[in-house]
């Protein structure tokens, strides 16, 4: 995660120069709203390959996190080792019943296998089903990573600007970076990555700490 946050500092600082460069404040012709605006002379570029790689190793440590968590609840729950087990991550009630079943059940999908009721409640309700958005987010993060495909990743810019009518008549500079508000890296539906994993990071590390006190009970 460390690596990821100084990684996408650079390139945060290389985007804040290359704008500073590159985008120019238009002077409106005379008559016209006294307001100028920007043009971007650049394409906000995709961000290198390693990104997204470093974004799915941490995604795929997250899951394996939480199916560790089932694997040892499971044995601590039937007193065996139980082949098959997973952390299940359900839209809908009926699907996430099918994961759960008695030890010797056999099957594929049956994830919660060996896993006490009381057990299987608790993980019932981190579930989208159920309302859990994190789970959720989790969950469309690490799909493509699953099926051999990179995380979307974006390089997202957004410029606040307040010019006084006297800055206006003069202005014929190239941009201030002053005016940048702020570059960001972003997934496809255009929420922040860090923002996000450290979200993340903090509920996978809140449901481990939650079943603690369980293994101590017998």
């Amino acid at each position: 995660m460390l690596d990821l946050e100084r990684r996408i500092s650079i390139l945060i600082q290389e985007d804040f120069k290359r704008a500073a460069k590159e985008t120019q404040f238009i002077r409106p012709k005379r008559g016209a709203n006294p307001i100028p605006f920007l043009v971007f002379k650049f394409p906000p570029k995709l961000p290198p390959a390693i990104y997204s790689i470093i974004v799915g190793e941490i995604i795929y440590n997250l899951r394996a996190a939480l199916d560790y968590l089932v694997y040892e609840l499971a044995y601590f729950d039937s007193k065996q080792e139980v082949e098959g087990t997973q952390f299940p991550i359900e839209d809908f009630i009926e699907k996430f019943n099918k994961r759960s079943c008695s030890v010797e059940a056999k099957g594929k999908g049956k994830y919660l296998r060996g896993v006490s009721p009381e057990h299987v409640a608790a993980i019932k309700r981190l579930q989208p089903c159920n309302g859990c958005e994190w789970t959720k987010r989790l969950r469309v993060i690490s799909n493509p990573d699953k099926h051999r495909k990179l995380s979307f990743l974006e390089r997202s810019i957004s410029v606040a600007v307040q010019i006084t009518s006297t800055e206006a008549s003069t202005i014929e500079h190239p941009m201030n970076m002053n005016h940048i508000k702020g570059f960001e890296i972003v997934f496809r539906d255009g929420t922040p990555v860090i923002e996000t994993l450290e979200q993340l990071i903090l509920k996978v590390r809140e449901t481990l700490d939650s079943f603690k006190p369980e293994f101590k009970r017998r």
